[in-house]
């Protein structure tokens, strides 16, 4: 073929596709099980015109703010800082003070063991965020220990490696990879229950050696949460052993031994078993609590007395609740707020079963979808984000914004091409997470020194 037939080949096929663009709907065409859609002229002569963020860029300038405020002198000085900081946490009544109780906590956490429960959907499994929040407050608090874990395995872990022999039957479970639906209300604290009928069951746990995370080696202190039990229970880890009569509330049973990163916890009867805790005597432990695929609307399936006797049991002056992202490819202005109310009434599930402990509610990050051909942020998310927020504030807890921390609209896209976010433009990375949990934890402690500021000046 000659050069001056190819060159009319491919003037003929432009202008082909350029009336197509042209001429075709800019809406698509709906054939039913799907849209079909073609680029507009326009769009396909501009490009994408997106400004993104450099995530690289933002973090050094979010890390450079938080440190800036560790030189506040005063009162006014702090407020004003902290009030301007794009990581700053949003308090209910701009009050200041409201995670006081938790940072009195964590000061008395070497007299006294204290415990934050992270509940959240994918975005935390494989004990990502949490890790890197236990890591830094046990090192900077004292404690051992990776806390919670179910009875049988729910997902992979990134601190931890565990088994349960024989794999028992589950009656409460939100998993992705177990679809069933709650078999029964008693979920517990942690939203999981596998019912021991008799014989014994034996969970072996193994802590990773991951150098970033010493802390979650050397625990201590082993306990046993169980629901109601027709007999006696027996719990029995090395040479530590520990019996539990006939109960119809919520047991923790406890045993002592010598700091370990690997143990076999075998229990013994008939009850229903709400998990382990791997803990230390003293110090923080930082429970993770993954739910994939989960809304964050299962707590109010949860019969209240035993979560309600688990929170007066142990002292738990924080609880953090992640949820948001399943339900944002859905959000629309007419479903808005039924989803706002689902999530008030998870909220105040939690203010009447624990009435002790402070709640914040770290919302969303940014997640992208494919729009006119291109990766941009899901259309209604900007709106749900600040929905979720003004109805945590109402609702008298804190919130932290994941969606305005990582660069708002469309900064999911440029997390995934700096290797922060994966491929679903949905989770982040390990890195990503890492990335994030950092920035959280600084914005945390700045609270926590504002604290430190207050009380100092009182003495």
């Amino acid at each position: 073929m000659r050069a001056k037939h190819i060159s009319l080949l491919i003037f003929s096929v432009v202008a082909a596709l350029a009336l197509l663009c042209a001429v075709f709907p800019g809406d698509g065409i709906d054939l039913g099980f799907a849209q079909l859609r073609f680029p507009g002229l326009i769009e396909v002569l501009q490009g994408d015109s997106t400004d993104f963020i450099d995530p690289e860029e933002q973090m050094a300038r979010l890390a450079q703010e938080q440190m800036a405020l560790k030189y506040a002198k005063d009162d006014s000085a702090y407020i004003t800082k902290l009030n301007r900081s794009e990581t700053k946490i949003w308090f209910p009544n701009d009050d200041m003070t409201y995670l006081d109780t938790v940072f009195a906590a964590l000061d008395n956490a070497s007299k006294k063991h204290m415990r934050i429960i992270h509940y959240g959907d994918s975005q935390i499994e494989l004990d990502r965020m949490s890790c890197d929040l236990r890591e830094m407050l046990q090192s900077k608090f004292g404690g051992h220990g990776k806390g919670w874990i179910p009875i049988v395995p729910i997902a992979g872990n990134n601190t931890l490696s565990a088994s349960c022999v024989p794999r028992l039957y589950q009656g409460f479970q939100y998993s992705f990879f177990d679809e069933t639906k709650p078999r029964d209300s008693k979920g517990g604290p942690y939203a999981t229950t596998a019912y021991l009928t008799g014989g014994t069951v034996t969970v072996t746990v193994r802590c990773v050696d991951a150098p970033r995370y010493q802390h979650v080696h050397g625990f201590d202190r082993v306990k046993v949460l169980t629901g109601s039990n027709g007999g006696t229970l027996a719990v029995k880890c090395g040479d530590a052993t520990a019996q539990v009569g006939p109960n119809k509330s919520l047991t923790v049973t406890s045993v002592d031994i010598d700091s370990t990163s690997s143990a076999k916890v075998s229990i013994s009867g008939s009850a229903h078993l709400y998990g382990i805790l791997l803990d230390s005597r003293t110090g923080v432990a930082v429970d993770n609590v993954p739910m994939r695929g989960c809304t964050g609307n299962i707590f109010t399936l949860i019969a209240k007395e035993e979560v309600k006797d688990f929170f007066a049991k142990e002292n738990v002056p924080l609880v953090i609740l992640q949820f948001g992202g399943n339900v944002t490819p859905l959000i629309n202005k007419k479903n808005l707020p039924v989803v706002l109310e689902q999530l008030r009434s998870q909220i105040e599930y939690f203010q009447e079963v624990a009435p002790g402990s402070r709640i914040l509610f770290i919302g969303p990050s940014d997640m992208a979808t494919r729009r006119g051909g291109a990766l941009h942020t899901y259309t209604n998310l900007p709106m749900y984000v600040d929905a979720l927020k003004a109805m945590c504030l109402e609702a008298g807890v804190a919130y932290w914004d994941m969606f305005a921390v990582m660069g708002g609209q469309d900064s999911m896209v440029s997390w995934n091409k700096n290797g922060w976010a994966g491929s679903d433009y949905i989770h982040f990375s390990t890195e990503g997470a890492q990335r994030m949990t950092e920035l959280f934890n600084n914005s945390f402690m700045l609270y926590y020194d504002y604290y430190t500021f207050r009380h100092n000046k009182k003495q």
